[in-house]
């Protein structure tokens, strides 16, 4: 930390030299003026933390002078101590009265002089610390997306800042000292109130998820916060709230989240999650399941002769027949290349020996690519000395023995 920065307006030299004698065992900075106007000079390149003002000084006395550095803005805030011999009550006033924080009287006492000089230093710094702390805060609450406000009480906003402000459509002091519910459609008053009512009334912190509209009506998923602030007798002072759009987020891990069980290409599930499907209905009490396995027999032609863009057009359109045909419960899922696997719950291998001829008949009507076929074998669990595992390789086998007779 610096060194204190003492700067004494005196015109009586002895006077200042004295001062000079009891600061310097303190090791502080000093500066000295004699009259108002080399002060008025000199303060312009200094930063002190405290000026010694006497009362009398040629030209301007130290009230006037006391008044034009509280009109300054570099000035305004330093304590002013006035130095005198005048030490009646009406002097003393007329200093408190023009800015002054203290008065040191002549002739000087070592003891009084730096007590009260380090005092008004100490809380000088601290309030500036705190005035300094509070613009830092003041600057990162006012230029962070986070949503804060305080609520001076279930339903009042307190102080507001810009992003809470704006995501409403309005400025922060028109949101201050008005009741919260005004700015919020009805359907999300209920919500706001009971989690108020929690941070006051229980004061507990609060934390959700809502749906907020914002002031174009749009509806964002907001992370919302509250948190009580208790005073000495353990009483809410007042709750801090802050909001987080999650919206993007949220949106960004459902679809990771969806990706991580979907094919990307046809929407239908992958092979992750099939296997997945596979290990879960292996010990199910409900029989019979059957299994498709189906396998797209052009895909390669199609991708040498017309682009892996038509392939893929190739392969939309067959997971698009499949979709259609098969139920909401079914499990259809891509698990290669070219190849389609279904899990048909309650189906018996003769319900399946149908669905495998009109799956057939779908691909033959479909007049949308040259040599548009599918090789499809099936087999369905019955009993459970086989696992679904082994109906799977079965419906495999048959398969390829389709693909062979071609």
């Amino acid at each position: 930390m610096k060194k204190p920065n003492i700067f004494i307006v005196e015109d009586n030299l002895l006077n200042t030299a004295i001062l000079k004698d009891i600061l310097r065992e303190k090791d502080y900075l000093i500066n000295s003026a004699a009259d108002a106007k080399e002060a008025l000079e000199k303060i312009q390149d200094l930063q002190p933390d405290i000026i010694l003002l006497d009362i009398v000084l040629p030209g301007m006395n130290g009230f006037e002078l006391c008044k034009k550095f509280k009109n300054n803005y570099k000035t305004k805030e330093v304590p002013i101590i006035f130095i005198s011999s005048l030490a009646e009550n009406n002097n003393i006033a007329k200093g408190f009265a023009a800015g002054g924080i203290d008065y040191i009287s002549k002739p000087f006492k070592k003891e009084i002089v730096l007590a009260r000089i380090e005092t008004q230093i100490k809380l000088y710094r601290t309030k500036k610390e705190l005035q300094e702390k509070n613009e830092k805060q003041n600057i990162l609450l006012e230029n962070i997306d986070t949503q804060i406000w305080y609520l001076e009480d279930i339903k009042t906003y307190g102080k507001v800042n810009k992003a809470h402000a704006e995501f409403l459509g309005f400025e922060p002091e028109e949101l201050q000292g008005k009741c919260y519910y005004d700015f919020f459609h009805e359907e999300e008053k209920a919500v706001c109130i009971e989690g108020n009512k929690k941070a006051f009334m229980e004061m507990k912190k609060v934390e959700s998820e809502e749906w907020v509209r914002n002031h174009q009506g749009e509806k964002r998923l907001l992370k919302i916060t509250k948190t009580p602030k208790l005073d000495t007798n353990n009483n809410v002072e007042y709750v801090v709230a802050s909001a987080e759009d999650i919206t993007e987020r949220k949106k960004e891990q459902q679809r990771i989240k969806y990706l991580s069980f979907h094919d990307e290409l046809t929407g239908l599930y992958n092979r992750r999650y099939f296997e997945n499907e596979i290990n879960r209905l292996n010990d199910a009490r409900t029989l019979p399941i059957s299994i498709i396995v189906a396998d797209l027999d052009n895909l390669k032609f199609v991708n040498d002769n017309y682009g892996h863009k038509e392939g893929d057009k190739y392969i939309i359109k067959a997971a698009d027949i499949l979709s259609n045909i098969f139920r909401s419960e079914d499990i259809i899922a891509r698990i290669g290349g070219d190849e389609f696997a279904v899990i048909l719950p309650d189906t018996t291998s003769e319900v399946a020996a149908g669905i495998v001829e009109r799956i057939k008949e779908e691909f033959d009507n479909c007049n949308d690519y040259k040599s548009f076929a599918i090789s499809i074998g099936y087999a369905s669990k019955k009993n459970y000395s086989l696992s679904l595992e082994e109906i799977f390789i079965q419906a495999d086998k048959e398969m390829y023995r389709d693909k062979s007779a071609k």
